[in-house]
């Protein structure tokens, strides 16, 4: 019996041994990847590579980033590990724009998984891969015309007098909100309005109407568009689901609520903290109104230019998005080097890092909306600045419609260039990325124009100001995806005279 026992105890310790040596052996066997490429690395821990702090929520991704920016000072590129998969951190705006522009064609697709049966919400726009991500992003793109935008600024105008109202009954309510069940709320409501439309010929001048549209496999309607999406076809053969139009709606959604919302309360937080650039955002406030009659049209809101200086450097601190990934869909070199990325492989782009570095931002701690004055930001080197990513796949609210229509939707008649399977032209990829950052051209961009309205309406009535709450600096929250404050950002808020 004690041979037995033994026995069984020797056979046990040994599996036991065996088992642990074969997971030690598996989360290790990677870790010298980056040494055999000759490419400077941050040494992985086992298990962890280099991301035990935000696996744990200890470190928010916007910290984590910076750090891992900070570790190689001078270096075009560096190694890093997640968990035990090796991830390409890219330093150098000209490499960068290789990956975004030049050789998008090998970087085309995003990190996210993509499950339309057992996450039909992660099917949106943001997410979703080569052919079915261009298809439709080309049918996407006429919602983001001049001509839409301005006929949802009275819509968008609306919600920013709610919000200026919020202020003044939140404290008398004592108002919550209790989270729900997005993905199952996201695919009733999308289906119950766009049944009603169908069924009661309703038609609206928003976004739902134009998926609608599509999903009717109709010409997008071009009224009060005027010819900012002429060249932009819809023959496509993409189904739009009643799964795929409630996933876009979800990104829509995330993308336009979340992020501004965030994007307002880091600018609140800097003007508070900030009083002279408050006092100076606020007096062009009340200057263009009182040269508009008083009224806050989308053209009143263009002229504010200071105000959107001061949108431009809450992004810079305060990018939502601290980092951007891409997977390498096929093998490509980096420029200058003998580096060889292979299918599969995840490029980072680190997007804060870059906006917090003294070389392209001195005193990068400080709030300074004159960084974005046109002479300082045709000082700076391309791809720096990048709250919205950049490239074919740069956020959909920002592009020129007619622009990205040739961008994407162009036939492929560069035959033997690298980008004729998904149509981009490379003179025009680069020709619209020195325009983007240049800023340009000066359409109103979504995104920024919802941020823009918000302050605006806050302030010609509210002074902010630091309480005893206030965080200096800011916290970041280790739980959240996207960059936001850890326990918000409280402030005291006076009415103006």
């Amino acid at each position: 019996m004690a041979i037995y026992f033994s026995s069984v105890l020797e056979d046990t310790v040994l599996i036991f041994s065996s088992v642990c040596l074969f997971l030690y052996w598996y989360f290790t066997s990677t870790y010298n990847f980056w040494k055999k490429k000759g490419v400077p690395f941050l040494k992985p821990k086992f298990f962890w590579g280099n991301s035990k702090n935000t696996i744990l929520r200890k470190t928010s991704l916007y910290d984590h980033i910076i750090f891992l920016y900070n570790q190689f000072p001078n270096k075009k590129m560096a190694g890093i590990y997640q968990i035990r998969n090796p991830v390409l951190l890219l330093r150098d705006p000209d490499l960068i724009r290789q990956v975004l522009i030049k050789d998008f064609d090998s970087f085309q697709d995003r990190n996210f998984p993509v499950n339309e049966k057992t996450d039909p919400l992660s099917c949106h726009l943001f997410a979703l891969r080569g052919e079915k991500w261009r298809k439709l992003r080309v049918k996407l793109t006429p919602t983001f015309t001049s001509g839409k935008i301005k006929i949802m600024f009275d819509l968008m105008k609306v919600c920013a007098s709610d919000l200026s109202s919020y202020l003044e009954v939140a404290e008398t309510l004592g108002i919550s909100f209790i989270p729900k069940d997005v993905t199952k709320f996201f695919l009733r409501v999308v289906k119950d309005v766009v049944d009603y439309r169908e069924k009661n010929s309703i038609v609206r001048k928003d976004f739902l109407q134009l998926l609608i549209e599509l999903k009717g496999k109709r010409n997008v309607s071009s009224e009060n568009h005027s010819n900012d999406h002429k060249d932009l076809k819809t023959d496509d053969n993409i189904e739009l689901t009643d799964s795929l139009l409630a996933a876009q709606c979800f990104v829509f959604f995330v993308a336009g609520f979340e992020t501004s919302s965030t994007t307002i309360g880091f600018a609140l937080y800097e003007l508070a903290v900030n009083p002279e650039i408050q006092d100076r955002a606020s007096a062009e406030v009340v200057s263009v109104l009182q040269g508009n009659g008083g009224e806050m049209t989308y053209e009143a809101v263009n002229k504010m230019e200071y105000l959107g200086r001061v949108l431009d450097e809450t992004l810079r601190k305060y990018p939502v998005v601290p980092v951007l990934s891409r997977n390498c869909t096929k093998p490509c070199t980096i420029q200058g080097t003998d580096l060889l990325v292979d299918k599969g492989m995840k490029v980072l782009i680190p997007v804060v890092g870059l906006h917090m570095d003294p070389k392209y931002y001195p005193d990068p701690l400080r709030f300074d909306p004159g960084r974005f004055s046109e002479k300082n930001q045709k000082a700076r080197p391309h791809f720096t600045y990048l709250p919205f990513g950049e490239g074919p796949r740069i956020c959909i609210g920002i592009t020129s419609s007619n622009l990205i229509g040739h961008l994407i939707g162009q036939p492929d008649e560069y035959l033997g260039c690298p980008y004729t399977r998904l149509g981009l032209n490379p003179d025009l990829l680069v020709k619209w990325a020195t325009l983007q950052e240049s800023r340009v051209y000066t359409r109103m961009r979504f995104g920024l124009l919802q941020s823009k309205l918000g302050l605006a309406t806050l302030l010609c009535k509210y002074r902010f100001s630091p309480c005893e709450d206030t965080s200096t600096p800011l916290k970041m929250d280790p739980r959240a995806i996207f960059a936001s404050p850890d326990g918000g950002v409280p402030l005291r808020i006076q009415q103006r005279n």
